[in-house]
């Protein structure tokens, strides 16, 4: 009994210490897994992981139009915007919008359309309204593709001046509503300076600094009131009040837009 007892005794020392072995276990040769060549790396360029099915996203490295990322890549080519005229002659505060056509990353056509009205009296006459109205087609540049631009175009002036009743008090008729309206139009030339800004969701911000229209061609001349009124002091007034506002140019400056560009 002592024998089988002492036997167990030495077999189970010696699992307990195959058991305990650190050495690994040795098995049969492993089967050799073949990968796919690697691109070469040249010198000065960052290692990239490559991933079957999967690109990695790349910077693009060329230039950035006036109208963003989207612009340049050419999905953006019409604009509209909502204009206000802070500062603008004959008839301040305008309001009015522009249109625009992309022709290429540097230029656009456009169409812009002001409009703007007050009541006062200037130079002794007393007007009882003024409304002016103002329509330019334009070709604008970005010179640097960037947001700084210039302008130039032909634009269409309308003025219309009606008199006040102290005015209309010295015309010699019971029916003064025909001498109310002085309209004056004209044709002439356009030129400016702006920045705009696209963001990426396609808002548009824009301003133009200066704008100078300069009138070159008397379309029409409508002063009745200057020919029938019977004080002399009063025809002079409205006839120099007529020359001055034909010949004169148009400025206006800080005019701020706001749209969308698609």
């Amino acid at each position: 009994m002592r024998r089988w007892g002492g036997l167990l005794v030495v077999m189970f020392s010696m699992w307990g210490a195959w058991a305990m072995d650190p050495r690994p276990i040795k098995r049969g040769p492993a089967s050799q897994v073949s990968l796919p060549p690697q691109p070469e790396v040249q010198d000065g360029a960052a290692a990239v992981e490559v991933t079957e099915g999967v690109v990695a996203p790349t910077k693009s490295s060329e230039p950035v139009g006036p109208l963003g990322a989207a612009a340049a890549a050419g999905s953006m080519s019409w604009m509209v915007t909502g204009n206000y005229s802070y500062a603008d002659l004959w008839v301040p505060g305008k309001i009015g919008f522009t249109a625009g056509y992309r022709l290429d990353e540097k230029s656009w056509v456009e169409i812009d359309y002001m409009r703007g009205s007050f009541s006062t009296s200037w130079i002794g006459v007393d007007l009882g309204r003024v409304v002016e109205q103002r329509a330019v087609v334009q070709w604008r540049r970005f010179p640097w593709a960037a947001r700084f631009n210039y302008f130039i175009g032909a634009n269409f002036n309308d003025l219309e001046v009606t008199l006040g009743d102290s005015a209309l008090a010295t015309v010699s008729t019971f029916d003064t509503t025909e001498y109310e309206l002085m309209r004056l139009t004209s044709l002439g030339g356009s030129a400016g300076i702006g920045h705009r800004w696209v963001l990426h969701n396609g808002i548009v911000l824009a301003v133009d600094w200066l704008h100078v229209h300069l009138p070159l061609l008397s379309l029409m001349e409508d002063a009745p009131f200057r020919d029938a009124t019977t004080d002399p002091d009063r025809r002079t007034e409205a006839d120099d009040l007529v020359r001055f506002v034909q010949k004169f140019p148009r400025f206006a400056a800080l005019k701020l837009q706001v749209g969308l560009s698609f």
